[in-house]
């Protein structure tokens, strides 16, 4: 994948703890369209959460880290374990029960609803508190107007058969009224989301340093010196300090 430079939507939320409307429903509906396309593919990516959203540096939606996602499901699958995190795991795969592709409609759902209202749905001291409320917890969002809050409850339901983009069209939702999705998934709409910064300037600044005080670290034995020869390029530095290895002709500068 590219470099992707304007950081997590995590880190975009503590800089802007409640993003425009407009904003919202930009990351919404690229995420939509993301969960979609993976979903289509026979993949449930089962550890979606903000951390594992990237912002482009023009602020478009990436999704990452699959690590914890299955293939090839299609419908549901036999999986029971729980893979995802507090407050994002949806009740069925609390309760070890078979489930779809719905588990990654209920964490979008609670992270559309801390990127619109700035808190978690599901908040406890501990995890086992956190899994009673998103079993227990009935709530109906009515409070946040009769869209958003029908919006948001359909999609945090308890039972995945009926959760909004495991059942019925998401994108014909009334949250989505202004989005043409078309244009968006050609790319042509401008996103609103605004990067004041991009996340990589702030690394190119530091200086990431050998740890020259392990002393007491053996030297790589001559026998097993041979791993590095065919290395593009070697550190100087931990070159000099942990193996004699020389640095690749290639790799010097011209």
């Amino acid at each position: 994948m590219e470099l992707v430079g304007g950081g997590t939507l995590h880190e975009y939320l503590h800089k802007v703890p409640l993003p425009t409307l407009g904003s919202v429903k930009f990351i919404g509906a690229e995420l939509v369209c993301g969960l979609q396309f993976i979903h289509s593919k026979g993949i449930i990516h089962r550890d979606l959460k903000t951390e594992n959203i990237l912002l482009t540096s023009n602020g478009h939606i990436k999704i990452t880290d699959f690590g914890l996602a299955l293939d090839n499901v299609f419908g549901k699958t036999l999986a029971r374990d729980v893979m995802s995190t507090p407050g994002l795991a949806a009740p069925e795969m609390i309760m070890g029960h078979p489930y779809s592709s719905g588990v990654d409609w209920f964490a979008y759902g609670a992270i559309m609803h801390l990127v619109l209202l700035g808190v978690n749905p599901f908040r406890g001291r501990s995890r086992a508190q956190v899994e009673r409320k998103v079993l227990e917890h009935q709530a109906t969002y009515t409070q946040y107007g009769p869209v958003t809050g029908d919006f948001l409850a359909r999609l945090l339901c308890k039972d995945q058969s009926r959760r909004l983009g495991e059942n019925g069209n998401i994108r014909e939702h009334l949250f989505f009224s202004s989005i043409n999705w078309e244009e968006l998934e050609a790319g042509e709409v401008e996103s609103p989301v605004t990067i004041t910064q991009d996340s990589m300037e702030s690394y190119t600044s530091q200086r990431i340093h050998v740890p020259y005080g392990e002393t007491w670290k053996e030297p790589i034995p001559e026998v097993c010196q041979q791993a590095f020869d065919s290395l593009p390029f070697v550190c100087a530095a931990w070159a000099e300090n942990y193996h004699n290895a020389s640095i690749h002709p290639d790799a010097l500068p011209t």
